[in-house]
């Protein structure tokens, strides 16, 4: 193991962790995460390239920004390059692919600086999947492209959703491979002064405009009727109601329900 500086580690993982007061691990028995919520040390990042822990880093900070979007591909079928290539060709943005030598495509990475609002961010991360043509996952399903924030926002002391954090070990396969980015050479020194070239917020929330994309949580009509009251209900549905919504995919009248009571909700505030 080569040795790497305290300056370089902390360089390279703040490209991934946008907070140090709380971070996951991931179990050695099944693989599954735990939250951490205490301070994220130097010896914990070593630890990481060492293979000793795996780190998962939030993905949303606690005054819910967000600094690196990211999207899970599990399969080699070529959807992780078409997104990749919608994200570079159509969207103009600076993506970066960490991955390992496995059946998984790996991760497609798009930094953002400064910090964009947490809402944005997953809007826009889910929009791209659906407008590249592509399955978006969500919930238990098996198949598609996972979008990482997984939240809108996130509640005060809460965490949300993490991202496993590259140069670690997925301890959740019997390979144990490590995500490298896949346009530096495999030396961990090189690696670690991966230097990312950001992508304006602007330009994401300009991005998200013209992509047009409505969130599969309601039927069209409602957020056209919603609209004609003068707000989007996309912004003011929680993930609450997202969730509750998702499972009844077929009901229309769940639906309407859900979208007149966050209407009427809206004008007594």
């Amino acid at each position: 193991m080569p040795d790497i500086g305290s300056d370089q580690l902390h360089n390279f993982f703040s490209l991934h962790h946008i907070r140090w007061d709380k971070y996951y691990t991931q179990r050695d028995d099944d693989g599954d995460w735990r939250a951490e919520h205490n301070s994220l040390a130097i010896d914990d990042l070593r630890a990481h390239i060492e293979g000793k822990i795996t780190l998962g880093a939030p993905v949303i900070s606690a005054d819910n920004k967000v600094e690196c979007i990211r999207w899970d591909i599990d399969d080699i079928t070529g959807d992780g390059d078409t997104l990749r290539q919608y994200l570079i060709r159509q969207c103009h943005l600076s993506i970066y692919r960490s991955c390992a030598r496995s059946e998984r495509y790996g991760h497609l990475e798009c930094h953002i600086r400064p910090a964009l609002n947490s809402s944005i961010s997953h809007d826009f991360a889910e929009a791209v999947v659906l407008k590249a043509g592509l399955k978006l996952k969500k919930g238990n399903m098996k198949e598609g492209i996972e979008a990482f924030p997984k939240q809108r926002s996130i509640s005060p002391g809460g965490i949300g959703s993490q991202i496993r954090t590259p140069l670690g070990i997925n301890r959740k396969r019997e390979s144990r491979q490590i995500g490298w980015y896949e346009h530096l050479p495999q030396e961990l020194e090189k690696q670690i002064a991966f230097q990312p070239t950001f992508n304006e917020p602007l330009v994401i929330a300009q991005l998200l405009d013209t992509l047009q994309i409505q969130p599969k949580s309601a039927p069209k009509e409602y957020f056209q009727s919603s609209q004609s009251c003068g707000f989007d209900i996309r912004h003011y549905l929680t993930d609450e109601w997202r969730a509750f919504g998702e499972k009844r995919r077929g009901d229309k009248a769940i639906y309407r329900f859900i979208c007149l009571f966050m209407i009427a909700e809206h004008m007594v505030v």
